[in-house]
């Protein structure tokens, strides 16, 4: 009989927000995602006994867990314990600034006070906007707020217990032991994450694997050249930075880590990002790890052959991503791209037992296609955070999973497992000739390589790291003149070992400093591709961890290091105005490159905002016009190209005149809504009206239909929905405008 194994890997990880000098969290989010993620995780599989999982914790994240357990603090808690008549101006900025961060539709509109709170601080959140609504704030709505920002982050399948169903029922006028009450729950919960995971690796149920202790990309430290290999046109940084023995001190100690905590050794690795590269897996293999994951982008790179998917995403080629392989002495599996990310982006908004039953679905095909091919036992591999899409879920994502786990549970020929148990039954059958290095994202590193800013850092980087080679250098120099051993150029703390003294502990804390610098998480945030309200913060941490390297040592810290990398007025905005009238054909293809040539330009990367928030459905939406007619197209990731489908796409129009125009991505109807949707005229088989979706989507109206003449200005955004709900809206927050233009314009375009 056929069978099919999926392996649900869940990568769990937080950047390291501890304040170097303070030793407090900058920002809550290890604490708010363990209470509300990282135990339930774990936890909900005790009613599945026969679902297996692989939980990858990144060392680092479990060291802040364990310091959240034994009592540290984090700038929210520093806040929420103030006594509301205590909080100065600032901090009452900060607060409206960063305790509605959460996903409003899920954990702030469901619960009345919360609402009202949001309502009266305001849409603008620019620093004077907050500053005049704090203002407005009593000493009950503070105390109130400290509490709600901190009680919906508990996970709901806690609610039913009495001092949380108290709080939750209170709702308002809470007072100061009411805060320290949810604290409490807090900090419970937090003390159980790591015994609940240990429970459940020694039963069996679960494979603890880890990443490098800082989480790096391992291919970038091995040689930042690398990133050409995976994309040629990168911008490179002026200094070349090679440290594979970094690379190797951040995998060792990552192991070392995780089996000083949970007793194990973990087999298996998460590569940070699931960043790759011949190097990189050298080194872990060379550290006794035996099994690798990265994506299916850089299997298709490694093969020389692509991944193909029909209109619906099933797989043309299964028998090529469904079976894992070996590189040199490493196993490697390759996530399903498409599976991970309709957990990640698509199914949140999706009835529960609905998306479940479309995972099925599409699991049982793939079964069907191997078992037809004459594959017994393929392994599909579905690996992505595990923790930050929940939010965005009903009920946390709690019933979904209930439901997926229990229609797995049923099925005889499909079987969750750990990737620990499906190698051991079934070791790799085929191996790579070469491995293309990449990542999980476009298997490229351009997320953290090529933009100036990242660039930058890279160079900063590379700086002291050679001013603390120096030191180790002339330290372990003189060590070795003296004890007439021969000397050898250092490469980290491995060469501090079996030494002491003052000098040893200050080296070993400057080399940590640089470890910590070298994580994936400051570059994430720097460069286009990504943007949150915490930028100046992360990247602080980035220069304040090199800049502590200087200062233990008693250097003078450089200039540089004291100055922002991220641009301060950054372009985080993400549209970009037409710079001509165009005129394309709307026929769903990518007709010619001087089709959409001046077409404006919306930039899904920079308007998401949201931490990770790497794919959705929209991959770039184009607008533009000529003197008559209204233009859009609409990209799509491959991945999501199923997604889309299911989709309809509105114009939705604010100015001149309300209105929205709908089309479905199959064509089947065009309408035109009037007065938000008092009224609607069918406009298919017009033929001035007009949409099509073959490589992307195109929508045509005349600005007639749009009620805009000349020289005023069309102002709309873009919304991708379901029957039932909206999917998707862009810009982010924001509307788009374009004026008609005039013949004038014409003349002097934009």
């Amino acid at each position: 009989m056929s069978k099919l194994y999926v392996a649900f890997v869940w990568h769990m990880h937080q950047p390291y927000y501890k304040d170097p000098d303070s030793g407090v969290y900058l920002m809550p989010w290890v604490r708010l995602h363990a209470t509300k993620d990282y135990y339930d995780m774990a936890t909900i599989l005790e009613d599945f006994p026969n679902i297996h999982q692989t939980f990858n914790l990144v060392p680092s994240l479990v060291e802040q867990i364990r310091e959240y357990a034994s009592g540290a603090v984090d700038r929210g808690m520093v806040l929420t314990r103030k006594i509301p008549s205590d909080l100065t101006k600032d901090e009452k900025v900060e607060m409206l600034s960063t305790f509605f961060m959460a996903n409003r539709e899920r954990l702030i509109l469901p619960h009345r006070r919360f609402k009202e709170l949001l309502t009266l601080r305001g849409r603008d959140e620019s620093e004077q906007a907050l500053r005049k609504a704090s203002e407005k704030f009593s000493e009950r709505d503070w105390l109130d707020l400290q509490v709600w920002f901190n009680l919906v982050w508990i996970d709901p399948s806690h609610r039913s217990d009495p001092p949380l169903r108290r709080l939750f029922d209170k709702a308002t006028d809470f007072n100061e032991e009411d805060k320290a009450e949810v604290l409490r729950i807090h900090r419970r919960i937090l003390e159980k994450v790591i015994p609940k995971h240990q429970e459940l690796w020694d039963t069996g149920q679960i494979e603890i694997t880890t990443s490098p202790f800082y989480h790096p990309i391992l291919p970038l430290l091995c040689d930042t050249n690398v990133a050409r290999e995976a994309l040629p046109t990168t911008d490179l940084p002026e200094r070349r930075f090679q440290a594979p023995e970094d690379a190797k001190v951040q995998i060792e100690t990552g192991l070392q880590y995780i089996e000083e905590t949970f007793g194990r050794r973990p087999k298996g690795m998460w590569p940070s990002e699931g960043s790759v590269s011949p190097q990189a897996v050298e080194l872990m293999a060379d550290a006794g790890v035996k099994w690798i994951a990265t994506d299916e982008g850089v299997l298709a790179g490694s093969l020389g052959e692509a991944i193909r998917r029909d209109s619906k995403g099933r797989l043309q080629n299964p028998e090529r991503l469904y079976r894992p392989y070996r590189f040199g002495n490493m196993q490697m599996i390759f996530r399903d791209h498409v599976l991970s990310d309709r957990i990640g982006f698509v199914y949140a908004t999706w009835p529960p037992f609905k998306a479940a039953e479309d995972l099925m679905g599409r699991l049982r095909a793939i079964r069907e296609d191997l078992a037809g091919r004459g594959m017994e036992h393929g392994l599909v591999s579905i690996i992505l955070d595990g923790e930050n899409c929940w939010e965005s879920y009903e009920n946390d994502g709690i019933d979904f999973l209930r439901a997926l786990y229990g229609k797995i549970t049923e099925q005889e020929k499909i079987e969750a497992v750990t990737v620990g148990e499906y190698l051991e039954k079934f070791p790799p059958e085929q191996s790579l000739s070469k491995l293309h290095p990449g990542s999980w994202i476009n298997a490229n590193f351009r997320i953290w390589i090529g933009h100036p800013e990242d660039n930058r850092a890279w160079d900063l980087l590379h700086q002291t790291r050679e001013m603390l080679v120096g030191e180790t250098t002339d330290f372990t120099a003189e060590r070795a003149k003296d004890a007439e051993n021969t000397i050898k150029p250092p490469s980290g703390l491995s060469d501090l070992r079996g030494l002491s003294g003052e000098k040893v502990e200050t080296l070993e804390a400057a080399w940590r400093e640089l470890y910590v610098a070298e994580g994936s998480d400051w570059c994430w945030w720097y460069g286009d591709e990504h943007s949150s309200q915490d930028d100046e913060r992360f990247d602080y941490l980035f220069r304040r961890h090199l800049a502590r390297v200087y200062e233990s040592l008693g250097r003078e810290v450089p200039v540089a290091l004291l100055q922002p990398i991220r641009k301060i007025g950054h372009p985080s905005a993400s549209v970009y105005a037409p710079l001509g009238l165009i005129s394309p054909d709307i026929d769903g293809k990518w007709s010619h490159f001087y089709e959409w040539t001046g077409a404006g330009y919306i930039d899904p990367l920079k308007a998401g905002g949201a931490m990770h928030q790497t794919s959705g459905i929209v991959r770039g939406i184009y607008y533009g016009s000529d003197l008559e007619r209204f233009f859009l197209r609409v990209d799509v990731h491959a991945s999501m190209r199923a997604a889309f489908e299911q989709t309809t796409v509105v114009l939705d129009v604010l100015e001149p005149q309300r209105l929205r125009v709908e089309a479905s991505s199959n064509e089947e109807s065009i309408r035109i809504y009037a007065n938000g949707g008092d009224g609607w005229e069918s406009v298919s088989g017009d033929e001035t009206v007009s949409a099509a979706f073959v490589d992307c989507f195109e929508l045509c109206v005349p600005f007639q239909k749009l009620n805009g003449t000349p020289g005023q200005k069309i102002r709309f955004r873009i919304v991708l929905k379901t029957e039932d709900r909206e999917l998707e809206a862009w810009p982010r927050g924001g509307v788009v405008s374009l004026p008609v233009p005039t013949e004038e314009l014409v003349e002097d375009p934009w």
